[in-house]
């Protein structure tokens, strides 16, 4: 049986107070195994970012529970929070590569932060992922040559050079057009796959829903509908 990689139960999140209090989850149970690629749907405003940054251990839960890798989030301080965020790898909308950076260095930037980290096997590892996503040999571009999806693929190769136990992505496909938004998911499902991770990607995007293993739905705060993938 594929290793635990997140468990929730009962988490609720809100913001404000009084008046303007505005509850965004609600009783949230949850379990995440590795392997996985799990697509998070629903409504703009149903709840789909706020939890993934309660997966990406970006904040805290108001109520109820949330064990990452291992780790109960209410045991731990800001320092242990940020180690775990290290073993987590994260995909936005928008690709936040570093202009002032080339290809291989925003690859290479991801494991600068790791204990232990060593110039010259990262750079192997940063090279190796590069040909992953299919850019091997333009390492040394600046990333604003590249195309949309190309900076996309930059962006998968920065989440994964890690090796991470989970990836959240955030609308990955949301500034990219049909056929390059689907063949960055495709990637990111077969990386993710042979490195035995759980992925959990928050989409509108239906054109990629086949290429996922399990569906959730999000609607008022709520997970109301999980759907085995075909």
């Amino acid at each position: 049986m594929s290793r635990a990689v997140a468990a929730l139960r009962g988490v609720g999140h809100g913001f404000g107070s009084g008046p303007r209090r505005r509850t965004v989850l609600r009783g949230i149970d949850l379990d995440l195994r590795a392997g996985e690629f799990v697509a998070l749907t629903g409504p703009s405003g149903s709840g789909k970012t706020t939890l993934l940054t309660l997966l990406g251990a970006l904040r805290v839960p108001e109520a109820g529970r949330v064990c990452l890798l291992g780790q109960d989030m209410a045991g731990l301080d800001a320092a242990g929070l940020a180690a775990l965020r290290r073993r987590i790898g994260f995909v936005f909308q928008r690709h936040h590569l570093l202009r002032s950076l080339s290809v291989l260095e925003n690859v290479e930037a991801a494991l600068h932060a790791l204990p232990g980290a060593e110039p010259r096997r990262d750079r192997a590892a940063a090279l190796a992922m590069l040909e992953a996503v299919g850019l091997g040999g333009r390492g040394a571009e600046p990333t604003a040559r590249l195309s949309g999806g190309e900076q996309q693929r930059v962006a998968v190769a920065r989440a994964l050079v890690r090796r991470p136990a989970l990836v959240l992505a955030d609308e990955p496909t949301a500034s990219l057009d049909g056929g390059t938004g689907r063949a960055v998911v495709a990637l990111l499902a077969d990386l993710a796959r042979s490195q035995g991770c759980a992925v959990v990607m928050g989409t509108h995007d239906e054109r990629c829903l086949d290429l996922v293993t399990r569906r959730l739905h999000m609607e008022d705060g709520m997970l109301r509908q999980t759907e085995q993938a075909a």
